[in-house]
């Protein structure tokens, strides 16, 4: 079990460390929790498995992938559709 810390390398903050927790309930995601305390943050970190985190951000790097697909086509076809328009 690790933290998102041990995992990433440096400091998850507080929207991402949301976003995962979420994804875990999602998932039914095996979890535990360790205290920590340090210069920069004291209280309770989540820990999950490797394999879960692995899967959590090739998800979200998966689903950006595609938003952002999704929106740059929206965007060529809006201007497409508009171009003969006068304004």
């Amino acid at each position: 079990m690790v933290s998102l810390f041990d995992y990433l390398g440096y400091p998850a903050g507080k929207e991402l460390g949301k976003q995962v927790g979420e994804y875990a309930k999602i998932r039914k995601a095996k979890f535990n929790t360790r205290y920590i305390s340090n210069p920069g943050y004291t209280g309770e970190v989540m820990l999950y498995e490797k394999e879960f985190l692995d899967e959590y951000f090739e998800a979200k790097k998966l689903f950006e992938e595609d938003y952002t697909e999704i929106n740059t086509q929206l965007i060529e076809d809006g201007f497409n559709d508009n171009q003969d328009k006068i304004f």
